[in-house]
């Protein structure tokens, strides 16, 4: 089954019917992202993978515009008991490539109010550790972490191995099935890796991005995942103090960010770590407005968000009370970005049959709840329910952010029936 950080089983029935009418109309109003501080407004984040089905950054606001399986017109029960073939297939979403590039500086080795006793490192590991193993497996992952080494200052460029141990990076491996062997050589080095050095942000964002994400064959849309507790202390080729008092200019890595997206689409999240806000001992500076202009121009900002604070447009945990609910929330959030809500139409079912692409409605049955409709939309704008958009069922933004958020929900396609429309204005 397909798993999402809160599982997501998906069932495909290939069905052949008769064809009917039915509607329901929904509610409107947006999502709030909260990760424990501040909040924005998203209205969905399904499909960011093919960009099909709507970004991060633009999601249109929207109630539940699912019909219900009573009132007036065909029922579920209905499209259900017109079946003639039951041919049954386990779609998957389009694969996503992820590069994953961790601070495991010395600073990560403190401990804050909101930590409960534990470092940030140790708070940081285990969120990790859960979220790899539960990724979905048509996920790829890679992991360096920076600088996983001891570091020392330099006045003229370096090589980017003097600051960053590029030879400890986990290489991209799809993940596949639970306890597969790339999602334990991820976990064995969390827990091998300990805090230590300096902050080489720009070397490592580069290296991961420039020799790890553009350089596998490995199918699925690029991301991008910097998770940093502080601005630079080490700028681009090792060069820098390497002390807090002394930070480095945040700007290159901005550029770099944008760069990656307008060159080669690749999309980065930040996740601010508490110390964001307070990145220099001496200086003060405040690390989180060069985050949130980053999430702007990776093509990764919070829908409603304000580069300047306080809703910034990067995951922002510094005022979270509870350090390690807000880092899972995070990391869910960005689960369900780069999971694409996408799912292609066979050509046959497994009896040989044709399916008709034109004839397809779609079955959501949320957890402790009955099967319902959710509406075709035929219109331009799609922020509920679903459209086919280049041989692929797309669920709108709203639509898919809701499915993936329902631990133990069902998802099903039902073809040969004429597609149910929503009175969607």
């Amino acid at each position: 089954m397909l798993k999402y950080l809160a599982a997501l089983p998906i069932t495909l029935l290939a069905q052949a019917c008769g064809g009917s009418e039915g509607h329901a109309s929904g509610a409107g109003g947006g999502n709030v992202v909260n990760f424990g501080g501040s909040s924005s407004v998203s209205g969905g984040s399904g499909g960011v993978g093919n960009g099909n089905a709507g970004g991060a950054s633009n999601g249109a606001a929207g109630g539940v515009a699912i019909g219900s399986s009573g009132g007036s017109g065909i029922s579920v029960v209905d499209l259900e008991s017109q079946a003639c073939a039951g041919t049954k297939i386990e779609p998957e979403s389009l694969p996503a490539v992820l590069q994953l590039v961790l601070d495991d500086s010395l600073s990560m080795d403190t401990k804050t109010a909101a930590t409960n006793g534990r470092s940030k490192w140790e708070v940081t590991r285990e969120a990790l550790e859960e979220t790899i193993n539960n990724l979905p497996k048509n996920v790829a992952l890679g992991l360096l972490y920076f600088p996983n080494m001891n570091t020392s200052a330099g006045t003229t460029p370096r090589d980017v191995s003097a600051c960053v141990n590029i030879d400890a990076m986990v290489p991209i491996a799809a993940l596949q099935d639970a306890n597969s062997a790339a999602r334990r050589a991820l976990v064995a080095s969390l827990e091998q890796t300990s805090p230590a050095g300096a902050t080489p942000t720009h070397d490592a964002y580069t290296y991961g991005l420039n020799q790890s994400l553009l350089k596998t064959t490995l199918p699925g849309a690029r991301y991008m995942v910097l998770i940093t507790d502080g601005g630079p202390t080490l700028s681009l080729q090792c060069m820098g103090s390497g002390l807090l008092s002394m930070p480095q200019p945040t700007q290159p890595i901005v550029d770099s960010i944008r760069a990656a997206y307008v060159d080669n689409q690749v999309k980065t999240f930040l996740v601010g770590v508490p110390g964001t806000e307070d990145i220099g001992n001496q200086s003060h500076d405040d690390g989180r407005p060069w985050m949130s202009r980053a999430a702007v121009l990776g093509a990764s900002a919070i829908a409603g968000c304000n580069v300047n604070g306080p809703a910034w447009c990067h995951i922002d945990l510094t005022q979270a009370s509870d350090f390690s609910a807000a880092l899972r929330k995070g990391l869910g959030y960005i689960t369900r970005q780069i999971v694409s809500c996408s799912y292609e139409v066979p050509e046959q079912s497994d009896t040989g049959e044709a399916v008709n692409p034109s004839k397809i409605n779609v079955i959501f049955t949320p957890s402790g709840g009955g099967p319902t409709l959710i509406e075709h939309n035929p219109t331009d704008v799609c922020s509920e329910g679903w459209q086919l958009q280049g041989g692929n069922v797309v669920l709108c933004p709203s639509t898919c952010e809701r499915i993936q958020a329902d631990s133990g929900s069902k998802f099903e396609l039902l073809f040969g029936c004429d597609p149910i429309e929503a009175p969607i204005k």
